[in-house]
């Protein structure tokens, strides 16, 4: 439980480790789609390499374990794995990067009142 003032405790928050399938979709001509999808890609794994292992400090919106950093780290799947993973209806699988972020903290909403001991009365018999 974690306390929140003299009378509330919240109940204990969640960690998670998330994981992230990026798909490119360009929106280039169908002779130079793939080119642009592979350039977009190129830039998304150079963007998250640079930046795997995130501080308490920069993240301030993103949920996080407090004082931990967030790693993030890219997933080597075979492609039928992948291909596994890919989920869309009628369209042909598209090159894709797969990610793992952990730990990411949920806090929870679930609060509890709480009454203090405040006095003590004690009695001895002999």
């Amino acid at each position: 439980m974690v306390n929140m003032g003299a009378g509330r405790q919240r109940f204990p928050s969640s960690f998670l480790t998330l994981s992230y399938m990026i798909t490119a979709y360009s929106k280039a001509d169908v002779k130079n789609r793939s080119l642009e999808d592979q350039r977009i890609l190129g830039r998304v794994i150079q963007t998250l390499a640079d930046n795997a292992a995130l501080s308490a400090d920069t993240l301030s919106p993103i949920p996080r374990a407090s004082g931990n950093d967030l790693r993030i780290q890219m997933l080597s799947l075979e492609t039928e794995a992948q291909q596994r993973i890919w989920n869309v209806p009628n369209q042909a699988y598209r090159t894709s990067l797969f990610y793992r972020v952990g730990p990411v903290e949920l806090e929870s909403g679930k609060v509890r009142r709480i009454q203090r001991v405040v006095d003590l009365e004690l009695t001895v018999k002999e």
